[in-house]
């Protein structure tokens, strides 16, 4: 674990903006904030992860096995935020229309409040 991944889990520690062993909070949490490194670490490593909360330590070498040898990834995330909206129309196609209009119009926010989830979907990146 590198320094500053151990200065991102005290920070989310500190701010005791959730349980830390809610691990996909902590990565929601971490992504918010911009702690990619944090939300890598706990991707590869959760059990070092969980390790270190449990302990404050880092995880011992298990037997000497050599590092891994890394490779580029592109990844896309893709959030989604949820929320309901009550529209008086004559169908629902009509209800469906005027709320998009509306959305479109800035009229519905959806902030951080409404967060329901992400997922990650991880790609080789070409070489150039």
């Amino acid at each position: 674990m590198t320094e500053k991944v151990r200065d991102q889990i005290l920070q989310i520690r500190a701010s005791g903006a959730t349980n830390m062993f809610a691990v996909n909070t902590v990565q929601r949490i971490a992504y918010e904030r911009g702690f990619y490194d944090l939300m890598n670490y706990i991707e590869d490593n959760r059990k070092g992860y969980v390790h270190f909360i449990l302990t404050g330590e880092d995880l011992p070498d298990e037997g000497g096995e050599k590092p891994k040898t890394k490779k580029l990834y592109r990844v896309t995330i893709t959030e989604t935020r949820k929320r309901t909206v009550t529209e008086e129309a004559e169908s629902a196609e009509a209800a469906e229309r005027q709320v998009q209009e509306d959305w479109e119009e800035c009229a519905y926010l959806l902030d951080k409040s409404v967060f329901s989830g992400a997922t990650f979907h991880a790609e080789p990146a070409e070489e150039e």
